[in-house]
């Protein structure tokens, strides 16, 4: 099992296949508290697209439906 990363998950859990041949299974946002389902899906997709995320601001830059309180609880869980 891995953690709900802002940089890996995403809106839905998947299952990912781990270089050791075995199977883990990735959180969706969707599992963030106080997350809607489209800042989930916007977290998810279009926010990696362009190019890896680098900072809390760099998030909230690309997702401007973000919330104080969003990127609180993103920090809070360590995603």
């Amino acid at each position: 099992m891995r953690y709900i990363d802002v940089q890996s998950s995403h809106q839905v859990c998947t299952v990912k296949h781990e270089v050791d041949g075995k199977l883990s299974l990735q959180p969706g946002l969707n599992y963030v508290r106080s997350t809607k389902a489209a800042m989930a899906q916007q977290l998810g997709g279009s926010a990696r697209a362009v190019s890896p995320l680098f900072t809390a601001d760099d998030l909230a830059l690309r997702v401007r439906a973000l919330t104080r309180s969003d990127l609180a609880q993103l920090a809070c869980i360590g995603a």
